[in-house]
């Protein structure tokens, strides 16, 4: 059967440039797709699943040759542009819900660790620990309640007060939080590049290389604005862009949101900013302000959303420097040197998309805001799936299955509805 899927846009770029790849030295990027090829399996995507899935099927099936095809250059997708957190814990969880996946939460920062030592890749991985802090009534009491969780989970964690949170993170804003030592922070980014600049020799990537067209007879064949790979296998792990592949629009959701760096503090503003040296602050509720303290002695601060499209740089600036002037008013004087807005690829029930979607089409997609330990297992896990690893099977059935959204315009009516009514609920913890 011959069928094919049409694109106008795959070109999966945004607006702004990531500013944690702005942080980073140059680099040359690999040449285009250009001209027709064979392989016998093509990627199409190379952020943290990507990468993993191209990695993984190299060194299951070692005579194999892999096209790995990334529409802008690494690290300026989304693998590049998140807050750079990993934690096996998880406070919103339910009672009972997390012990079907804490296992695997776990093995997928062995996973990126184990990978970040042995290719010696500098992405400033450290074991800080993680904040989640509120200054609203509700916000303790859902802080309060996150505790069992914790607790059922058997993961260690300090309650803080105000005066203990200005001591350590240098802001008088919050009222009340806790801190959970078992989480990472890194730079993303350069974790991207890391793995990218050490795929296994039979992995090809080809950069800017938007993919255009899908269309099957035998074998896929996977057209670019300059090439084609013709291959039996294809993977999809390009996110919400999976979508304009003619796959998953009825399971994924493209929301926006926006992060910023500061320039370097000085000593003097060091001295007001806790005892620290680095720190990450998750919030409380799911519409409220993600921050960090760098090594570099920056802060980065994410916030604001937006549906399906991308905000003005300008008007995500400022938004982004009232949150930060708002809970650090003694850096009233500093400004955001870096401003880039992120995709989060969002699904009905928060659980991943990873499934054959065609005969030999396989899409992984959904990382709801946590995806670099849990999109590099499932890359990889996808992979094994990919060559009949019955084990693969299990990991992937136990982050649960994603629910169908329904289309626009009601998809976008309950995006507003509901932020609506986060932000509401959320208050000054927005």
């Amino acid at each position: 059967m011959d069928h094919q899927i049409d694109v106008t846009n795959m070109s999966g770029m945004y607006a702004t440039r990531s500013g944690w790849n702005a942080l980073l030295e140059p680099r040359v990027p690999m040449p285009p797709l250009v001209g027709s090829h064979v392989f016998d399996y093509v990627v199409v995507g190379a952020g943290y699943s990507g990468l993993a899935a191209a990695r993984q099927l190299a060194l299951r099936d070692q005579l194999k040759r892999i096209a790995l095809i990334e529409a802008d250059v690494v690290a300026e997708g989304s693998s590049g542009r998140n807050s750079g957190f990993m934690s096996p814990s998880r406070v919103s969880a339910k009672p009972g819900a997390w012990d079907a996946v804490a296992e695997f939460a776990q093995a997928g920062i062995d996973q990126v660790c184990k990978l970040v030592e042995e290719l010696k890749i500098d992405c400033q991985l450290t074991k800080s620990g993680g904040y989640r802090c509120s200054v609203t009534e509700k916000g303790q009491a859902e802080l309060r309640n996150n505790i069992r969780y914790l607790d059922e989970q058997g993961t260690k964690y300090s309650i803080l007060d105000a005066n203990g949170l200005r001591e350590r993170i240098g802001t008088s804003y919050y009222n009340f939080g806790m801190f959970v030592p078992d989480t990472y922070v890194l730079q993303p980014a350069a974790l991207a590049r890391g793995l990218a600049a050490n795929l296994p020799s039979q992995v090809t990537l080809f950069e800017r290389s938007p993919v255009r067209q899908i269309r099957r007879t035998n074998k896929w064949l996977v057209i670019t604005e300059k090439g084609e790979v013709t291959a039996d296998t294809v993977i999809l792990a390009a996110n919400t862009n999976i979508r304009v592949l003619g796959h998953l629009s009825g399971y994924l959701m493209a929301v926006y949101t926006y992060a910023g760096l500061t320039t370097a503090l000085s000593e003097a503003d060091l001295r007001n900013m806790g005892s620290d040296a680095t720190w990450g602050v998750s919030p409380t509720f799911k519409y409220g302000t993600t921050m960090r303290r760098l090594a570099n002695n920056r802060i980065m601060v994410r916030s604001l959303y937006s549906y399906e499209k991308e905000i003005d740089r300008e008007t995500a600036r400022i938004g982004l420097a009232k949150s930060l002037h708002k809970h650090f008013p003694q850096l009233s004087h500093i400004h955001l040197e870096h401003v880039w807005g992120g995709i989060l690829s969002i699904t009905l029930g928060r659980a991943p998309v990873v499934q054959e979607v065609d005969e030999r089409l396989y899409a992984i997609g959904g990382c709801n805001g946590s995806g670099i330990a849990k999109f590099a297992l499932l890359g990889k896990e996808l992979a094994d799936k990919v060559i009949s690893d019955n084990e693969s099977r299990r990991t992937i059935a136990a982050f649960g299955k994603a629910r169908w959204m329904a289309p626009h315009p009601f998809r976008k009516i309950g995006f507003d509805i509901a932020s609506t009514l986060g932000k509401r609920m959320a208050g000054k913890d927005v």
